[in-house]
């Protein structure tokens, strides 16, 4: 059985090449929140807006979760989050 990291270790690591970040992404999302906490700083809005306006992400109850029509752009999507 693989054992799987913690929160604070996906976000303190290299996030754009990390693929359970990209797996949460897709999965459940990720809590915003959570992860401007521990990665001491938030997402960049404007690029946040951009990538749901496009369709590309949703923002639902907190959290960011890459939509249906991001899946073929998963790579990225998490580096322009994590930049």
């Amino acid at each position: 059985m693989a054992v799987t990291r913690s929160f604070k270790e996906l976000v303190q690591s290299r996030v754009a090449r990390d693929p359970d970040f990209a797996a949460a992404l897709l999965r459940e999302g990720i809590d915003t929140a959570r992860y401007e906490a521990l990665r001491g700083r938030s997402f960049d809005i404007r690029r946040v807006s951009t990538l749901v306006a496009a369709g590309l992400i949703e923002r639902h109850a907190g959290k960011l979760r890459v939509a249906a029509a991001g899946f073929p752009l998963l790579d990225a999507i998490v580096a322009d989050l994590a930049a």
